[in-house]
């Protein structure tokens, strides 16, 4: 469970060649070290008394078969990617399939094993239903901890694929899919980053508007309730995170408002100001420029802390 992973999920090593480290160089500190967490994997042996002939076309497609059967168990299972929450996983990252069968030149031998034929109908059966099986076990296993209580161990790996994917979403927000074609616009971000997004805003504006009305019971919980300022702050925060690209730019965003501020303060600048035989002029006009959007920003950050 904690090693599935989705075909294109983001790398956990950031290199094309990885070695072992050498078990002699390996200092006493090194050995001491407990060691690290092992993850599960799906390793498939099929052993089979047909035999294939030499060539090695039976024996891809009865590869292709057993990895496709693999898959689909893994994915009706409803397993995710523990990379990509939002992904549906399709095995492990340490998956690997091993086939035993005899194997004869010439006449006599099976030339095919793909979807068509026999042979990868029983291939994709027998892999399907055991890999499902050994799922079942593995979430059995996994939280034989709830074992007394009445819910189902895949209503438990539910219910921890919600968890994963909230977290993930707290983490990254709407991150955008770049496009294949640089000309091509950003898509949209998904039903659920939305939904996020416009229930924390509310949320954090439900809190501004609590502490703006003072009731008995308020006044008895106010010190645990933040400032006005600071949930209009993470309301802020919380669209920007996961709805700012609904509507781009996001409006409301201090740096689009500080960039708004400083277009507005460029085109009141005289177009003499830029001449290059009045430099005292446009030194002036510069300084004047950078104190005001400094003194704007300021007064505009303090006025809505003071809240």
């Amino acid at each position: 469970i904690g090693n599935a992973r989705a075909a294109g999920a983001d790398a956990d090593f950031l290199s094309f060649s990885w070695s072992a480290p050498d078990d002699n160089s390996a200092s006493e500190e090194e050995d001491a070290t407990p060691p690290e967490k092992k993850f599960g994997t799906i390793n498939t042996i099929i052993i089979t008394n047909a035999i294939l002939e030499e060539s090695s076309t039976a024996m891809v497609e009865a590869y292709a078969v057993a990895i496709e059967a693999k898959c689909r168990a893994v994915s009706d299972m409803g397993m995710i990617c523990a990379k990509n929450p939002s992904m549906t996983s399709t095995g492990t990252g340490t998956d690997s399939t091993a086939l035993v069968c005899q194997r004869q030149s010439g006449q006599g031998g099976i030339e095919y094993g793909g979807k068509h034929t026999l042979l990868g109908e029983l291939i994709g059966q027998a892999v399907y239903q055991a890999t499902r099986e050994a799922i079942e076990k593995n979430f059995a296993h996994f939280y034989r901890a709830y074992s007394d209580y009445p819910i189902s161990p895949h209503i438990c790996y539910r219910l921890r694929c919600y968890k994963l994917q909230l977290i993930k979403a707290l983490q990254e927000g709407h991150r955008p899919l770049v496009p294949l074609d640089p000309m091509d616009p950003l898509s949209g971000p998904k039903n659920w980053v939305v939904l996020v997004g416009v229930l924390g805003v509310m949320l954090a504006f439900s809190l501004h508007v609590y502490t703006l009305q003072p009731t008995d019971h308020c006044q008895q919980s106010l010190l645990y309730l933040p400032k006005p300022s600071v949930s209009v702050l993470l309301g802020y925060f919380w669209g920007d995170r996961f709805l700012g690209a609904v509507k781009m730019p996001f409006l409301s965003h201090p740096v689009v408002m500080m960039g708004n501020l400083i277009s507005f303060l460029l085109s009141c600048i005289p177009e003499s100001c830029f001449a290059p035989d009045q430099p005292i002029r446009g030194f002036l006009c510069g300084l004047v420029f950078f104190f005001t959007a400094v003194i704007v920003s300021v007064t505009a950050a303090w006025s809505v802390l003071l809240l």
